[in-house]
């Protein structure tokens, strides 16, 4: 069964939105806004509306939205936490 590369972003970015949620509650103990709590799905968000005109690009690969949501989701976590 092939999964559909949408659905691929989406769960890294839904484990990724998830995670920040807790880390920054439980782990750092911060009341963060919830568009920070977001960020990960912002960049889904982009993901799906850039897709087809970044297609033939390095950004049109679906592993360079993985590390780009992983990214940005620890970059949030590192603002927090310096």
């Amino acid at each position: 069964m092939d999964v559909p590369d949408d659905l691929k972003v989406a769960a890294v970015a839904s484990a990724c939105t998830v995670g920040l949620s807790l880390l920054l509650r439980y782990g750092l103990s911060v009341d963060a806004s919830i568009f920070v709590r977001l960020v990960p799905l912002f960049v889904y968000f982009v993901y799906l509306f850039a897709k087809d005109a970044l297609s033939e690009t390095a950004l049109g690969e679906t592993t360079t939205w993985y590390l780009v949501t992983v990214v940005a989701t620890v970059g949030t976590l590192l603002y927090y936490v310096v």
